[in-house]
């Protein structure tokens, strides 16, 4: 059994959590919360231990691993303190702010041999691995696009992490982070970028980004204040694949001569987990899954975006 450490308490962690108790091979066994009472909460809910403060967590000899999900402006600072007490680290999506701060993470992480690896659940399931292999089947790709949106933002404009650029937020680092990787791992790095948004308080609460290749082009539409769905759509000259709610791709759909169908019911947390753990065990100290390459070149992709947009996060001025 693996046991992991949870940094934060917040939506995402419960989620995760509600997969997790069902593992057999993973275990979360404790939980540390900026606030207390929260962390208490979600322990007795999970069965997990408590900690009043991050020090007992990291000198916790029963942890192999933290799991950090707090908000994108702490990632990088956390996970340099569980680097500093040599423990591995799985860090939710974004991984940081920007790729300095990517860079940074890595470096240390290097130094002083440490696992470390962004929470990007899409390349643990069999699913997008598929639609990657599906690409030849289609021939000389045409055209591609990707929408991913939610309704995040009250008309009345409450300000909450995802319109707080003092938490690193905008629809771009937090659901078009998910848009970007997808491009990246299907077709590398873009020949061109352009990217354009509706920016209000200091963030993207919307964008459109175009990523030009050889013969074709990439559309992507974020938002966090507008509901048009989460699809992938890539047309070839001998066919289509259909990706439906990509970011998790429980679906995909092949269709040229023949139709193909490849579906995935399983718990991915679980799996991107499970998969976490056994790199550690192993002894790697980068993923497989979710290389750092790409991770630091989907960090640069994203400061181009914000560049163009004019996002500047306060840390960065």
């Amino acid at each position: 059994m693996f046991n992991w450490c949870f940094i934060g308490a917040g939506n995402i962690t419960c989620r995760v959590a509600k997969e997790l108790v069902k593992s057999k091979t993973n275990c979360i066994f404790s939980i540390w919360n900026r606030t207390y009472e929260k962390a208490e909460k979600f322990a007795k809910e999970f069965g997990a231990i408590a900690y009043h403060t991050l020090e007992e967590a990291l000198n916790d000899p029963h942890i192999d691993g933290f799991y950090i999900a707090l908000t994108n402006d702490l990632h990088a600072e956390y996970m340099k303190k569980c680097i500093e007490h040599h423990k591995p680290v799985l860090c939710e999506k974004p991984f940081t702010g920007n790729r300095k701060e990517a860079e940074e993470v890595f470096e240390l992480a290097k130094k002083n041999k440490v696992y470390v690896s962004e929470a990007m659940w899409t390349w643990h399931n069999k699913t997008a691995i598929q639609v990657r292999e599906w690409l030849k089947e289609i021939g000389p790709i045409k055209s591609v696009e990707c929408e991913f949106s939610f309704i995040g933002v009250s008309k009345e404009y409450v300000v909450n992490r995802l319109v707080d650029v003092n938490k690193y937020g905008g629809a771009l680092l937090d659901i078009g982070v998910y848009g970007v990787r997808y491009s990246l791992e299907l077709f590398g790095l873009p020949k061109e970028i352009e990217c354009h948004g509706d920016i209000s308080h200091g963030v993207d609460l919307s964008e459109e980004i175009v990523f030009s290749y050889d013969g074709f082009k990439v559309k992507h539409r974020f938002a966090v204040n507008d509901d048009y769905g989460s699809r992938y759509i890539i047309k070839g000259e001998r066919g289509t694949i259909e990706v439906p709610t990509f970011q998790r791709a429980k679906k995909a759909t092949l269709k040229t001569e023949k139709t193909s169908v490849v579906t995935d019911d399983s718990d991915l947390y679980e799996i991107q987990f499970s998969n976490v753990a056994k790199e550690i065990k192993d002894g790697l100290l980068e993923s497989k899954f979710v290389t750092k390459e790409n991770t630091l070149l989907c960090m640069a992709l994203m400061d181009e975006c914000r560049r163009q947009m004019g996002v500047v996060f306060p840390d960065e001025k």
